[in-house]
């Protein structure tokens, strides 16, 4: 197997080895949706996030369908791409992808506006994971239907938001104008059941702050998890200009020349927590908020507990056992750390304490029952 570029794509691909070793286990992975308002950085944010070039980064591209991207692991062989609505047509020329994106988003015939463009990419540096790119959501009341296209995309995404699986990645771009607007799609998340405890913010835009602006004292109260709290702490991304984009700089010059930003405006990040800035900090924190949201996903189905503690009750195979305790491990260890005083002082699922207490309790059981007589 090729060596992944990325830890959260290498992370992910060893816990799907693990489950495989274990037919009966059927786990569902969540799928990571971008969501923010028009120009907030969402495409920009996955293209950096997955390591190509491939989506449509143009201003004046009206977003008006989700896009569905699904990574596929190629065990071996050269990578390439399908579109499911052009058939089984292999795509290897990956530079075409952006045109036919964009292709899609023209079409005037579409009626449809929730039914995504799939795309499927197949490569030895991806696991198997989906990824939604959401169109830009514009203010309306929370909960209300759209009444035109435009509102369309708030509409969209609550749907999106309102499956207990779905990680939200939501894009805040940080500038002096309108902030109150584009903080709006946390104020409509509120709306969206229990869905903020899945949210991880994502500040970009912030080369456009300044010191001493008006935006500077709201962006701080978002730094320190004030203005709405957020179980997955924010992070805060120098994205690529478009100037960079236009000179083609790889995603290792980007984290390089990201790094250099920080350290040449330390008087206003300087005192950000490491893990809350950069591209770097951002795949950690995805890792962990993905592996959380999977660990939540077992705590709460009884039947898979169940089996679990079935299985490390009578299964006389020791293997089998030890197995099962690799994959409860494997999430625990990669799984967000987080104080559970967030729960109680925000009321967002209160049952997750005793959950992470039954979680450990049962690897401890399983481990317990695994060892040689």
């Amino acid at each position: 197997m090729a060596e992944f570029e990325n830890e959260f794509f290498k992370s992910v691909h060893e816990f799907e080895t693990l489950i495989n070793e274990d037919k009966e286990f059927n786990i569902k992975f969540p799928k990571i949706c971008l969501m923010g308002i028009p120009y907030s950085g969402k495409s920009l944010l996955l293209s950096s996030i997955i390591g190509l070039d491939i989506l449509p980064i143009n201003q004046s591209l009206d977003i008006k369908r989700p896009l569905e991207l699904k990574l596929n692991h190629l065990e071996s062989g050269e990578p390439y791409a399908i579109f499911e609505e052009s058939g089984n047509e292999k795509i290897t020329d990956f530079s075409k992808i952006k045109d036919i994106i964009q292709k899609f988003q023209e079409e005037q015939e579409i009626h449809d506006y929730s039914k995504p463009i799939i795309l499927n990419i197949y490569s030895q540096k991806f696991a198997n994971i989906t990824f939604i790119d959401l169109p830009g959501m514009h203010i309306i009341r929370a909960g209300e239907c759209p009444t035109n296209r435009k509102e369309f995309p708030t509409w969209l995404t609550s749907n999106y938001a309102n499956d207990d699986l779905n990680l939200l990645v939501c894009t805040v771009p940080v500038n002096s104008n309108f902030f109150d607007g584009k903080i709006y799609c946390f104020k409509c998340i509120k709306n969206f059941g229990e869905s903020r405890h899945r949210i991880l913010p994502v500040f970009t835009k912030i080369d456009l702050i300044t010191e001493d602006g008006p935006v500077l004292q709201e962006f701080q109260k978002f730094l320190k998890n004030e203005f709405l709290p957020f179980k997955f702490r924010g992070v805060c991304i120098k994205n690529r200009s478009s100037e960079n984009l236009k000179n083609n700089m790889t995603l290792k010059d980007a984290i390089e020349e990201e790094k250099k930003f920080f350290e040449d405006n330390s008087s206003l990040y300087g005192k950000i927590p490491k893990d809350e800035v950069g591209y770097e900090a951002l795949i950690k924190k995805l890792k962990k908020s993905y592996f959380e949201l999977i660990k939540e996903n077992l705590v709460e189905e009884d039947k898979k507990l169940n089996q679990m503690l079935i299985k490390g009750e009578f299964i006389k195979n020791k293997n089998e056992k030890k197995n099962i305790i690799k994959i409860l491990k494997f999430i625990n260890a990669n799984s967000y750390k987080e104080s559970e005083a967030f729960y109680l002082k925000h009321e967002i699922k209160l049952t997750k304490a005793q959950d992470k207490k039954n979680f450990e309790e049962l690897i401890d059981f399983i481990e317990e029952n695994a060892k040689d007589d």
